[in-house]
């Protein structure tokens, strides 16, 4: 089986399958094999997707490429931008890349 670097509780932005036109962000709970089990922040579901999925982003791809990136509150209600290239920063959480992981340092008012 092929290498992967993923790891659970690494946030990913990721289609939702269930509305393709939708981007999400996502947390990886489990890892079995070449699957990744998500779980959508702030949503009541989980998603399956192969750790080679082209449905699966780094934190700050909707930014780069312009794509809406939803939020549980609605698309209207996300403000994000990045403050360099290791800081993600979103209305309700602060991601922080240290060591090729995702962690999330503390809720923003």
């Amino acid at each position: 089986m092929k290498a992967h670097k993923f790891k659970p509780g690494m946030k990913l932005e990721v289609v939702d399958l269930e509305q393709p036109h939708i981007v999400r962000v996502a947390t990886i709970t489990n890892i079995m094999g070449r699957m990744l089990q998500l779980f959508f922040d702030g949503q009541q579901k989980f998603q399956f997707v192969d750790f080679e999925s082209p449905d699966i982003f780094p934190i700050g791809w909707c930014k780069r490429t312009g794509h809406p990136l939803h939020s549980p509150f609605g698309p209207s209600k996300l403000s994000c931008f990045l403050v360099d290239t290791s800081v993600f920063i979103q209305v309700w959480t602060k991601i922080v890349v240290k060591n090729d992981l995702h962690v999330i340092e503390g809720l923003r008012a």
